[in-house]
């Protein structure tokens, strides 16, 4: 999950032959369009896109507007239950200060049961964009390596670009 990428440039970027490891993950793997049917915030954003229900089902409309997220939801539980707890290794990384916390209505609260790995030790707002993915990314090849002959399933969050958005504005240089 690239929060706050706007599909438009990311796909300019990628046709104009820039971001090449992006490119080359695509490449390998798939680059998905996910449509949200309401609002584009983190909450109602990412648990539409983490469980497949809209927030008519789900309840998270916005940051604020938000109820909590039942286990049934959650795609980490509906992977484990049908390949089996043992052959899938599942995992949330970079995860945003919205989703974040131990309380009813933030995400791991209700999912922690289905993950193998957890980080939200998230700190974008006081490094420099480059260092947070390299944190975020050794988190990932961190649990990579903890995973190795089961099948994966990861959420993994970089935010810098959101942030560079809401600190420099979507068409700065620096988003």
């Amino acid at each position: 999950g690239w929060d706050g990428a706007e599909r438009r440039m990311v796909r300019q970027l990628l046709d104009a032959g820039g971001m090449p490891n992006l490119r080359r993950l695509a490449d390998r793997g798939r680059f998905v369009d996910i449509g949200i049917t309401n609002t584009t915030d983190t909450k109602a954003g990412w648990a539409e896109i983490l469980t497949g229900y809209d927030y008519q089902r789900t309840g998270a409309v916005s940051n604020r507007e938000f109820i909590p997220l039942g286990r049934d939801y959650s795609v980490f539980h509906r992977i484990k239950r049908f390949f089996g707890t043992d052959q899938v290794a599942t995992a949330m990384l970079g995860v945003c200060k919205n989703m974040k916390c131990a309380k009813p209505e933030d995400f791991y609260y209700a999912w922690k049961a289905d993950l193998d790995a957890f980080d939200c030790e998230l700190a974008w707002n006081k490094e420099t964009a480059r260092a947070y993915n390299r944190r975020v990314t050794q988190s990932v090849l961190d649990f990579l390596g903890k995973a190795k002959g089961r099948r994966i399933f990861a959420f993994v969050h970089y935010n810098n670009i959101n942030a560079a958005g809401h600190h420099r504005l979507y068409d700065s240089k620096e988003y």
